[in-house]
């Protein structure tokens, strides 16, 4: 468990810095973006949630939590709206 909110913070953007390499990788396959997080094989950290909020062959947004805050951290790729 985060034990600060910097560290917190940390965490969910490695987190989505990683999301974004396994979802370049998914890409170069299938010619789009992942829709969900069940089409990748990718785990988050403990305790973070990632939800791809949008997807498709032009870009794509997520939003990562974590169950011990309300902070949220956002990113958004190529022509996908902003995740926040």
């Amino acid at each position: 468990m985060a034990t600060d909110i910097g560290e917190l913070l940390v965490r969910l953007s490695a987190d989505l810095k990683n999301l974004s390499s396994v979802q370049e990788d998914y890409f170069y396959y299938n010619e789009t973006y992942a829709p969900g997080m069940g089409s990748l094989t990718f785990s988050p950290s403990s305790g973070v949630v990632l939800t791809i909020t949008e997807a498709n062959s032009r870009g794509w947004s997520a939003t990562a939590t974590h169950d011990s805050s309300t902070k949220t951290c956002n990113i958004a790729v190529g022509s996908a709206a902003g995740a926040g």
